[in-house]
């Protein structure tokens, strides 16, 4: 059965929303879409929800069972079956206006005939239907590209996108090893660098936050840090080649970010050598990571010192005596 919009969701032991979720599908004011239903391995009754879902929806559902191995890579399984010429990704813990697919049809079939589009970026509302994030200004997509692009990333929040189905399987997003958890903007931003995007205030999207985010909180923190190492990694070997919006100071700031992240993971200079494709960012690197590490020793220790005297001030407070113990302060009565 042939259709204009493919829905995509990627759930994750979301037994508990998806109903939600199917309510708001159900409310649509134009049912000409289908619903990709993809579960990364839940633990719960997801299974058998998504089996009751399909059995009564009025609408095509194609349930997908995978492996647990991150949203990623059940959005990717999403983006290559879709049917559709435009495709919405939605949450499985979030719900979509009613009009979300008419509009999505309307304003897409015209606007997605320019071939260097490839989405349209509509606003969200919290659950108390307070507005997520600064409204686009009204003229933004008259803008120059570069200016375009800076506001977006200083103005950056939760957004619905819909997308060119066509550009969005020529660019799935990425899976490395070893991770299932990626940050959505490590394919956004590059996307962004090659294609335009059309933005409106129109809201379609109701972002929930009543649920926790079971993926980042079973993730300890050097993953979390390794996570926004290959982010950074892909900004500087791919986008900085193609997108020529950044300035000076977030090109900077980035650099920044990066050696504390390398710096804190404890990584050799020879490895991020061999991450950094951009000849003159490798020898930024090996100029500047050095002076970095001895930085980041001299602000540790002065840390360490800041917090040692604090100890003891604490405990002469508080009639206590301080016994010293390799370096750290230890109180006992």
């Amino acid at each position: 059965m042939s259709c204009t919009v493919s829905v995509i969701t990627a759930a994750y032991n979301r037994a508990n929303t998806l109903p939600r979720l199917y309510e708001s599908l159900k409310a649509q004011t134009n049912r000409d879409f289908e619903w990709i239903l993809v579960d990364d391995g839940s633990t719960d009754n997801t299974r058998e929800i998504m089996e009751c879902i399909a059995k009564e929806a009025p609408f095509k559902v194609h349930n997908i069972h995978k492996e647990n191995g991150g949203w990623h890579t059940a959005r990717n399984i999403g983006i290559k079956q879709a049917a559709g010429r435009i495709i919405v990704p939605i949450d499985s813990d979030d719900t979509l206006a009613a009009n979300t697919i008419e509009y999505a049809i309307t304003e897409g079939t015209k606007l997605f005939s320019s071939e260097d589009l490839f989405a349209i970026r509509a606003r969200c509302i919290y659950e108390n239907g307070e507005l997520v994030g600064k409204p686009f200004p009204d003229d933004i997509n008259s803008w120059q590209m570069k200016r375009k692009r800076r506001w977006v990333r200083k103005n950056s929040c939760e957004c619905i996108y819909i997308l060119r189905t066509d550009i969005m399987k020529q660019n799935l997003f990425p899976e490395p090893d070893g991770m299932r958890f990626i940050i959505a903007g490590m394919l956004w931003d590059e996307l962004h660098a090659k294609y335009d995007c059309y933005y409106v205030n129109q809201v379609l999207r109701t972002y929930y936050q009543d649920q926790d985010d079971q993926v980042t909180k079973s993730i300890p923190k050097w993953n979390s840090y390794y996570r926004y190492y290959i982010y950074s990694i892909k900004l500087f070997n791919r986008i900085f080649e193609i997108d020529k919006t950044f300035s000076i100071n977030e090109k900077a700031n980035l650099f920044h970010k990066f050696l504390a992240i390398c710096y804190k993971m404890t990584m050799k200079l020879s490895e991020i050598l061999k991450d950094v494709k951009n000849p003159s960012y490798k020898v930024l690197f090996t100029a500047f990571y050095p002076l970095y590490c001895v930085a980041g020793r001299v602000m540790g220790k002065k840390r360490e010192h800041r917090e040692h005297r604090g100890t003891v001030l604490l405990c002469h407070l508080t009639n206590k005596r301080v016994r010293c113990c390799n370096g750290k302060s230890k109180a006992w009565i």
